[in-house]
């Protein structure tokens, strides 16, 4: 376990601090989102919104959202 390795990744102490575990999780479930909301968002321009199914109608509609995806 990393719990008992002489360095590791992140150190165990960092967890009691409650602002740092809150950061952690947080990041976790945004980074867990994401690749639901990409991958959902060609269907939902498809059937909810009625663009056809051509990359040059669907992709520009994301287009927004994809420099915040960096």
């Amino acid at each position: 376990m990393e719990r008992h390795a002489p360095e590791p990744v992140i150190p165990p102490r960092l967890f009691h601090d409650r602002d740092f575990t809150l950061a952690q999780i947080l990041t976790f479930l945004a980074d867990a989102a994401m690749p639901a909301a990409v991958s959902h968002l060609p269907q939902y321009m498809q059937f909810v919104r009625g663009t056809p199914a051509l990359p040059r109608r669907t992709g520009p509609a994301g287009g927004p959202g994809g420099p915040g995806d960096v």
